[in-house]
């Protein structure tokens, strides 16, 4: 009996177990690495998709890479009058079912960035499909172009862009998730990386590079720092990971010092009701080359050395923070927050609802102490050496 009462048991499970009703082959996905929005001569938005092109086991190609057309990706565009209209008409023209939960960059054009992002972003937010983590960049020029570049050392210019704005020898690193915190701080603007295409690269080859900071404010980009003056803004953000720079120095050569490690500590003083910043930056370098004829073993040349490495950041600050406070009047250097951490009582008293004006008439001192800790195999130029 009790063994009758299991198979009936089990026979009647089986009716609950439908299996795989819901399967979806991955060979039924276009698997979406990067996406673009774009604005069309009519001011409709352009929604691109670039999409990683599977290779089917035994086709003598690479597994994972199309040789169709000799690249691995193919980019597709929809166009509507918002977001999910533009995907929806994307989606029309594709054969499988768009996979967006492995996309990791989204490149919006400055044209779009100057109309407001937060429309723009509000779609993949609520989407449970998108991912939160996905990088974010501002282009000049139309974005979907970037998709389309060739790039030796990656298969699709999605990844390539994504490396190269935010991998490892890179100081940004801004999200979706790191957008949304910073449009909802109070008194906060956004800088977002800016990227550009270098039509006469090296090899003869039209290639994409960092063009420096897009500033954004009340969400719309109200400006650009150029790439050399970003690098204030990440020394005041304490957000300075990597950086050489190449010192002249007067009737003597060049010296190029790299950056080994960075911290900077920041105070806020408040006089008469209003704030002051005091910045102290502590940076630690070596030397990776010496055309000059200065003998660096020597303590004097060192200390000058680091004088003028320190005085070269000091004014590139200072140059910053001139452009952030008296043309754009846009805090993209977390110094609301900062004011606000240190100084709670004022922040919430009076300063939070003047903050655009407090920020543009905010004194900031700035010192900054380079310390060079190695200086190579030998302290004179190979060139003295042999002389």
């Amino acid at each position: 009996m009790p063994r009758r009462f299991l198979c009936l048991l089990l026979i009647l499970s089986l009716s609950v177990l439908p299996g795989c009703w819901d399967r979806t082959e991955i060979n039924d996905l276009g698997i979406a690495i990067a996406a673009t929005i774009d604005l069309t001569p009519d001011n409709k938005i352009m929604f691109s998709e670039q999409i990683y092109l599977p290779t089917p086991p035994g086709n003598g190609g690479e597994l994972g890479v199309s040789m169709a057309g000799g690249q691995p990706y193919f980019v597709f565009s929809g166009i509507g009058d918002d977001i999910r209209a533009a995907h929806q008409n994307l989606q029309k023209m594709m054969s499988r079912r768009l996979f967006i939960a492995d996309r990791n960059l989204y490149l919006i054009s400055e044209n779009v960035a100057k109309r407001g992002i937060q429309p723009y972003i509000d779609e993949l937010v609520r989407n449970p499909q998108s991912r939160l983590r996905t990088h974010v960049a501002i282009t000049k020029g139309d974005a979907v172009d970037y998709l389309k570049i060739k790039y030796p050392f990656e298969q699709t210019p999605g990844a390539a862009l994504r490396k190269l704005v935010f991998g490892n020898v890179s100081n940004y690193n801004v999200d979706l998730n790191h957008m949304i915190r910073e449009l909802q701080k109070p008194g906060e603007q956004v800088a977002v990386p800016m990227i550009k295409i270098n039509p006469t690269s090296p090899n003869g080859e039209e290639a994409f590079q960092s063009a420096g900071i897009a500033v954004l404010k009340n969400g719309k980009l109200i400006g650009e720092v150029p790439y050399k003056q970003a690098k204030g803004v990440l020394w005041l953000r304490d957000e300075m990971k990597h950086d050489v720079e190449t010192l002249s120095i007067p009737n003597h050569g060049t010296v190029t010092i790299n950056l080994l490690q960075q911290h900077t500590d920041t105070k806020v003083e408040i006089k008469n009701g209003h704030p002051t910043l005091h910045v102290t930056i502590l940076c630690e370098d070596d030397v990776v080359e010496n055309n000059s004829d200065i003998n660096l073993t020597v303590p004097e040349n060192l200390d000058h050395l680091q004088t003028l490495y320190s005085n070269q950041i000091k004014q590139n600050i200072l140059s910053v923070l001139d452009l952030l406070q008296h043309k754009y009047d846009a805090d993209i250097l977390h110094a609301a927050e900062t004011v606000h951490r240190q100084a709670p009582k004022e922040w919430r008293d009076h300063l939070r609802k003047n903050w655009d004006e407090e920020f543009a008439k905010m004194p900031v001192h700035v010192e900054v102490q380079s310390k060079i800790e190695r200086i190579g195999m030998t302290g004179t130029s190979l060139s003295q050496d042999s002389k």
